[in-house]
């Protein structure tokens, strides 16, 4: 396939070993960007703050695999995860599209992974009394940590919208469309509004947005005047439909449009 396409594959690699002046990184340069992207965006599922403790768990972690490396390594979940995680670590190290963005949401498939392994890890502690009173204070820790954060986006969200503002936004859609065919278009940054297709997969039961519907509404999250794309979508979004109405829910505002012809 390389050489009968003019040397794509091995030209690309070629070119990602080697200085990119659209990046402005050296090769060593960009593997330590994104070793420190890696290390933030996993370890921030298990604690968004307090990383120094974080890391003396992790390197216990990474201690216990080298020390039972024999055992643990028997187990097939372990090599088939170990797999799974290096291949896009290793894989996005020669990705440097989009100027080389890449976002955590990327590895949302390789968090859970993660997880276990780190959880196996640990559960090795639980062999002695010492090693569980260690447990103890890593999910005291965690909870510490993270049941305030879970409380804090469920009552206030992240700034400027809730949780309770999202379901409210898809609410009045769902209840002003009534029975009339509508569709929706919603703008998130980044881009990828799965949470929004998720809730009206809920909340609506049987009543679903489709294409090409007369309806259309817009709904969009603030801030976005960070956000160029965003309007840019807006303005196509006013040359698709006129607003007849709009509501505000905090930081997110929903557009009921009819499309113009």
């Amino acid at each position: 396939f390389n050489f009968k396409h003019d040397n794509i594959l091995l030209g690309a690699l070629g070119n990602a070993l080697k200085d990119r002046k659209e990046i402005n990184l050296t090769f060593w340069e960009f593997i330590k960007f994104r070793f420190d992207f890696y290390y933030r965006a996993l370890t921030s599922i298990i604690f968004p703050q307090k990383q120094n403790t974080l890391n003396a768990f992790l390197l216990a972690a990474i201690g216990i695999y080298i020390a039972n490396a024999k055992r643990l390594l028997k187990a097939k979940f372990v090599i088939t995860f170990l797999i799974f995680i290096i291949s896009p670590i290793i894989g996005f190290l020669f990705f440097r599209a989009n100027e080389a963005k890449v976002y955590d949401y990327y590895l949302v498939g390789y968090f859970v992974p993660f997880i276990i392994l780190f959880s196996a890890a640990l559960s090795q502690l639980a062999k002695n009394w010492l090693g569980i009173a260690l447990l103890a204070v890593f999910f005291l820790i965690f909870f510490q940590t993270n049941i305030p954060m879970i409380n804090s986006y469920l009552k206030k969200g992240i700034a400027p919208f809730t949780f309770k503002d999202q379901i409210s936004s898809v609410k009045w859609v769902l209840d002003d469309a009534r029975d009339n065919p509508f569709s929706v278009d919603v703008w998130v940054a980044p881009i990828i509004p799965h949470a929004y297709d998720y809730l009206f997969l809920w909340l609506g039961e049987t009543k679903r947005p489709i294409k090409d519907a007369d309806s259309l509404y817009t709904l969009y999250e603030e801030p976005g005047n960070l956000y160029p794309e965003r309007n840019a979508w807006l303005s196509q979004k006013n040359k698709e439909g006129i607003v007849e109405e709009e509501v505000q829910f905090s930081g997110i505002t929903v557009q009921r449009r009819t499309k113009t012809r």
